[in-house]
């Protein structure tokens, strides 16, 4: 029999450092941020275009940029959670000064492609006020106070708006105004999510979070709550005409009432560990169907 070949450790070094640039600039985020942008465009202006394809790209090498801010500014923060000890700069995989570098060269360019796209107008203005809010404000504040995370939900609202606008849409259509509040209520539990899963570790550094204020089983509650309103304000996207495929309409109400059972069952019969990730996963992939049905009934349906 033939040895296993073992791949040279050049090779290893490569793959790693290749993974850590994704971690570093957080690669499934910043695509969450695109996708949310293009379903912004979309519901506007359905059709495809270099217009388009430049706004999406823009908005996601700035999330890129505003990712990898935000590694920088934690990266000691980082240190102290397993869940984050292992991200690039608290393994020193890329030096801090380099991550800084690349944020900023990210973040300008970005900025500066808005900017060509749409010449004084709000694109670039929106994209800007999303790197203070994330950066400026949620990032340093996130482990003093409790309620931190009213600019981090008001950060992720801004890219489906910006797409929106950068479509020509007006900042005050109750269409675009309910995908922005399906996306800022969907925020919160995603934070709270990560609070529970590492709860013992937060309490052990002593940071400021909503454990400090209620008890496991109170957050639990406040959390279905929440999650109901998340999936009450999202059934309004077919009645705003954001999605107006019939058989999309079924599919979104059954793939929200399945994650208000699924968060009922693990939060007053499961609550552990291994049952907040799953949660955590599951609502993330309810907000990627609600982004990607409502791209397809503007783009594949041809609505």
């Amino acid at each position: 029999m033939k040895a296993d070949v073992i791949p040279p450790v050049s090779e290893h070094l490569f793959i790693a450092r290749t993974l850590a640039w994704f971690d570093l600039v957080k690669l499934r985020i910043s695509i969450m941020n695109a996708v949310s942008a293009l379903a912004g465009y979309v519901v506007f202006r359905p059709c495809l275009g270099w217009d388009l394809i430049e706004t999406v790209a823009s908005v996601f090498v700035l999330a890129c940029g505003s990712g990898t801010l935000n590694n920088y500014q934690d990266r000691k923060l980082d240190g102290l959670f397993s869940r984050t000890r292992e991200r690039p700069l608290p393994k020193h995989l890329i030096s801090a000064r380099h991550a800084l570098m690349i944020s900023m060269i990210l973040i300008i360019s970005s900025l500066g492609g808005l900017f060509i796209i749409h010449p004084m107008g709000s694109p670039v203005l929106l994209g800007g006020l999303a790197v203070i809010l994330y950066n400026g404000v949620y990032t340093p504040l996130k482990t003093k106070y409790v309620l931190a995370i009213i600019p981090g939900s008001m950060c992720g609202m801004l890219p489906p708006l910006i797409g929106w606008v950068a479509a020509g849409g007006s900042i005050h259509a109750s269409q675009i105004l309910v995908l922005m509040a399906v996306l800022g209520l969907w925020q919160v539990p995603h934070f709270w999510l990560i609070l529970l899963s590492g709860h013992g570790e937060y309490r052990q550094t002593g940071l400021r979070n909503m454990l400090g204020v209620f008890s496991i089983e109170q957050l639990n509650r406040i959390m279905f709550v929440w999650v109901m309103a998340f999936a009450c304000v999202a059934m309004e996207l077919p009645m705003v005409h954001v999605i107006i495929n019939t058989w999309l309409r079924g599919g979104l109400a059954v793939c929200l009432m399945m994650l208000v059972l699924l968060f009922a069952h693990g939060l007053f019969f499961r609550h552990n560990v291994s049952g907040y990730s799953f949660l955590f996963k599951s609502l993330n992939v309810s907000m990627g169907c609600i982004l990607w049905v409502a791209i397809a009934d503007r783009l594949i349906l041809g609505i």
